[in-house]
């Protein structure tokens, strides 16, 4: 793929399917992903489901952090967290609890301080307390 920096995955909504090889584009022709069961690339539209950036970051296990990921964003690792996603909001990627009016925050490049514990398409359970 690359630049590290710019990594796409999609999500399938019909199949229920993480995609982590994912060649983004605009327009015509579409988004295509690369499908392992099959062992061939698929055509990917907003109707098909959705695709997620990396932020560019990584959380505590060195794992990519990207757009629609829950993370536990406990400092102190005190057990219990609250809820937060990864979105990209005016043009920068921004942390939003759950259940708060807030604003989001922006999605900082501290080391160290994020945990990913799913995502919000395969643990949605995750976003409710």
């Amino acid at each position: 793929m690359g630049n590290s920096r710019f990594k796409f995955r999609a999500w399938e909504k019909n199949t229920k399917k993480m995609y982590d090889r994912v060649l983004a584009g605009n327009g015509d022709p579409c988004s295509i992903v690369w499908d392992c069961d099959r062992k061939d690339w698929l055509h990917f539209d907003e109707c098909s489901g959705y695709i997620m950036q990396y932020t560019g970051l990584k959380d505590i296990y060195n794992k990519e952090i990207y757009e629609g990921d829950i993370l536990n964003v406990d400092k102190n690792y005190s057990g219990s967290y609250t809820p937060t996603y990864v979105l990209f909001y005016k043009g920068t990627f921004m942390v939003q609890v759950v259940h708060k009016m807030n604003a989001p925050f922006p999605l900082a490049d501290n080391v160290g301080i994020y945990e990913i514990i799913g995502n919000i398409y395969e643990n949605a359970e995750l976003l409710e307390y």
